[in-house]
C-alpha cells in the first residue's frame, strides 16, 4: 500500500472529521425532499436508504458550506458533476486540489466527493482526503448512508498521476473549486 505521509499540518483544511451519522444529518437536512427523487434508485431494500448516492453528498456538503446556490448542475454521474459545475460557473475544468472543491474521477465508473484537507508531502507533491458517501462496496442501487467516509486520501505521484491511500489508481481527476 502506498500511504501518505506522516500527518503534518495541512496547507489547506476544513478542519474537521464527522461520522456516517452526522453525514446522514447533513444530507437530510440540506436535500429537500422535493429533490430527492433525483438521486433514489427504487432499490428495493424498504429502508429508505438508496438515495445516500456520492452526488447527493458532494450537493448536500457544498450547501452546508453555502456553496450551491440552487442554480448549479449536479445532474449526470460522479465523473461529471465536477465539470458540469465548471461549465455552470463559465470556467474551465481545474486540476488542482483546494478545499472545500469538488473532485470528480472516472474511478468506480464515476465518482465524486469534496475535498476536506489539502496538504504537500515530503517529496513535494499533493495529496488530498475527501469525504463522500456510497463507497461501501454496494455500488449505486445500494447507496447507504453507512457507507459515508472521509479519510480516504488521494496522493500525486511524480508522474502527475494519482492513487488512493490503498494504492489504487484514480483515474480522470477533475476538481471544481468552492465558490467562496
Amino acid at each position: 500500500r502506498n500511504e501518505p505521509d506522516a500527518p503534518r499540518a495541512p496547507d489547506e483544511s476544513l478542519g474537521r472529521h464527522i461520522s456516517a451519522a452526522e453525514a446522514r444529518r447533513i444530507a437530510d437536512a440540506e436535500i429537500p425532499a422535493n429533490e430527492r427523487h433525483f438521486y433514489d434508485f427504487a432499490n428495493g431494500d424498504g429502508k429508505g436508504n438508496d438515495w445516500y448516492q456520492c452526488t447527493v453528498w458532494a450537493k448536500a456538503r457544498w450547501r452546508e458550506m453555502g456553496g450551491d446556490d440552487f442554480t448549479l448542475d449536479w445532474s449526470g454521474n460522479g465523473d461529471q458533476v465536477a465539470h458540469n459545475i465548471n461549465q455552470a460557473l463559465g470556467r474551465p475544468d481545474e486540476h488542482v486540489p483546494t478545499a472545500g472543491a469538488i473532485v470528480s474521477t472516472t474511478q468506480y465508473g464515476g465518482h465524486v466527493a469534496v475535498v476536506e484537507e489539502v496538504r504537500t508531502n515530503t517529496q513535494g507533491l499533493t495529496e488530498f482526503r475527501v469525504s463522500e458517501m456510497n463507497m461501501g462496496g454496494n455500488g449505486w442501487r445500494a447507496a447507504l448512508s453507512e457507507e459515508f467516509r472521509d479519510s480516504r486520501w488521494i496522493v500525486q505521484q511524480a508522474d502527475g498521476s494519482w492513487i488512493d491511500s490503498h494504492g489504487r489508481g484514480v483515474p480522470g481527476v477533475v476538481f471544481a473549486s468552492y465558490p467562496g
